[in-house]
């Protein structure tokens, strides 16, 4: 079944407007480009990057098949510790079931 290996982050303290770069490694599943008119095949997709407890459907900061990846951390988030999870996602941005996701912690500091 797929299986998120490894997902790591380059930097543990940010500011907001900071750049963080990922890396993610996934198992029996294929990282595919996402296509304009997606249709759903086993064992392949992409993944959305999320912050902390919000729907990796709705509410994402990153959409890619891309083995690493930067984002640039929103001045909406505010000081403190915060999760950014990765959840292995079909070709039409449903997450696959059963669930596949996993986290790491950063900290938001200020200047």
């Amino acid at each position: 079944s797929p299986s998120i290996v490894s997902f790591k982050a380059d930097k543990v303290k940010v500011k907001p407007g900071d750049k963080l770069t990922t890396t993610i490694e996934v198992a029996n599943f294929v990282l595919k480009a996402i296509s304009g008119s997606p249709t759903n095949k086993a064992g392949e997709g992409h993944y959305h990057l999320s912050f902390d407890a919000n729907d990796p459907e709705k509410t994402y900061v990153a959409a890619t098949h891309e083995k690493t990846y930067t984002i640039t951390i929103p001045g909406s988030l505010t000081p403190g510790k915060h999760k950014l999870f990765a959840y292995l996602m079909n070709n039409d941005h449903t997450k696959v079931t059963p669930e596949v996701k996993v986290s790491i912690e950063f900290e938001v500091v200020d200047d």
